[in-house]
């Protein structure tokens, strides 16, 4: 089976393996803090059952939300295009059960440092 690659051959003064949000925010901090380096992000093959996704998830909380919004430059974007979080929430009870009914620990009302 022959390769063929979505990038062109060279070299790079950065390669970063893997374009999930980890390799996409560093990828982005390097860009602002290093303009001139040439970059590069490599991924492996797509997943067939498209059962990934790049999105901020419930797991993003207030140190990772002030490290896209300050450091990243994201602020605007995530206040316009992303649902506020109430940050972590655990839920109890072994899975067992309906998940309306599961005892949860979390807050209710939203904090004032977002996450």
């Amino acid at each position: 089976m022959e390769h063929q690659s979505a990038f062109p051959m060279g070299e790079y003064d950065i390669v970063i393996c893997g374009a999930g949000l980890a390799g996409l925010a560093l990828a982005r901090q390097i860009s602002l803090e290093i303009p001139d380096a040439s970059l590069v992000v490599i991924e492996g093959p797509r997943d067939k059952n498209h059962t990934s996704t790049l999105r901020v998830g419930e797991s993003t909380i207030e140190i990772s939300a002030y490290y896209l919004a300050e450091i990243l430059g994201l602020r605007a974007h995530l206040e316009s295009s992303q649902l506020p979080k109430l940050g972590l929430r655990f839920f109890f009870n072994g899975g067992q059960g309906s998940f309306q009914k599961r005892p949860e620990f979390g807050l209710s009302k939203f904090s004032p440092i977002t996450s």
